[in-house]
């Protein structure tokens, strides 16, 4: 099986409402204020896998500096019910304009990557990882939830750096 290179790049998911306006917390996957706050045309990936383009009208910070997160209000969301749709929908930009992001991402080197099962097809994006004394978990974002999945040879056949893809096998025993 071969992956295509995925022209965006997912910098953060969206989170609860805030709000009656239409805001919405959004998690990135840095805490650079000035380069959020750069961002203006970004794209809202829905479970079904549609990029829908969207500007950023505002962002601004919630929460303490320790634990930064964001609110932000997106130009055609104006209402809770619309934010509330967009809830859980992936944030991306362009992977040509992902450079800054990418190399700002270093600690983490699957965060962001493909998870591809070899027999269920594309199954959802590394969104964190967890080191335990025996192997790395990886936790991938799908739309059945959240997949813990050992970083071991049971699950893991190959890793694509290039791609930014991670070709895995047995996934359906973790799902179960």
């Amino acid at each position: 099986m071969t992956a295509t290179h995925q022209p965006f790049f997912e910098i953060g998911r969206v989170g609860k409402s805030h709000g009656l306006k239409g805001e919405v917390k959004v998690d990135f996957i840095l805490e650079d204020f000035e380069l959020i706050s750069e961002l203006s045309l970004v794209y809202l990936k829905s479970p079904g896998g549609d990029m829908v383009p969207h500007r950023i009208n505002d962002v601004r910070l919630a929460g303490p500096p320790s634990n930064q997160s964001f609110f932000v209000l997106f130009d055609k969301i104006d209402d809770r019910n619309k934010a509330d749709s967009i809830r859980d929908c992936g944030l991306m930009i362009e992977d040509s304009n992902a450079e800054e992001w990418k190399n700002n991402n270093l600690d983490d080197p699957f965060i962001h990557y493909e998870v591809v099962d070899q027999n269920m097809g594309p199954v959802g994006n590394v969104t964190d990882i967890m080191e335990t004394a025996a192997h790395l978990i990886l936790i991938c974002s799908s739309e059945a939830g959240e997949i813990m999945i050992p970083f071991v040879d049971e699950y893991i056949l190959s890793v694509d750096d290039d791609k930014s893809v991670i070709h895995c096998m047995n996934l359906n025993q973790l799902m179960e």
